[in-house]
């Protein structure tokens, strides 16, 4: 899935979820279609962002880069609803910032990230 923030500075990249559960660990998944995971990953890609001078979508960054993170849990409630079949629902994640790629295991962790939900999802479109 494609992504663009709403206001400037524009950054732009691809999405999607990752289940660790499911999956060997490091096994190349289709999460491009996966509406439920464990993890949620986005590629910030230069060519979709303002460049300038001072960096990629106003951040001293002047390549592309990754976040990949697991959502916060906040109660025990929210834990059971998570590992239940139908999934939970989290307005934050949390994860690390990384240049390079992961599938070669040549990256360098950059920083953290948190991000929130601002809007209310819309009931039964799962890019929410």
């Amino acid at each position: 899935r494609k992504f663009f923030s709403d206001v400037e500075p524009i950054i732009g990249g691809s999405w999607g979820v990752y289940d660790t559960t499911a999956n060997e660990w490091g096994k190349k998944t289709n999460s491009l279609v996966a509406t439920h995971g464990t993890h949620l990953w986005l590629r910030v890609n230069r060519d979709q962002s303002n460049c300038t001078l001072t960096g990629i979508g106003g951040l001293p960054v002047y390549e592309g880069f990754s976040l990949y993170g697991r959502p916060l849990i906040e109660s025990l409630e929210a834990e059971i609803a998570a590992r239940s079949q139908d999934g939970g629902v989290s307005d934050r994640v949390e994860g690390t910032i990384f240049f390079g790629t992961s599938s070669d295991r040549e990256y360098v962790v950059a920083g953290r990230f948190s991000l929130m939900r601002v809007a209310q999802p819309v009931k039964g479109d799962p890019s929410n």
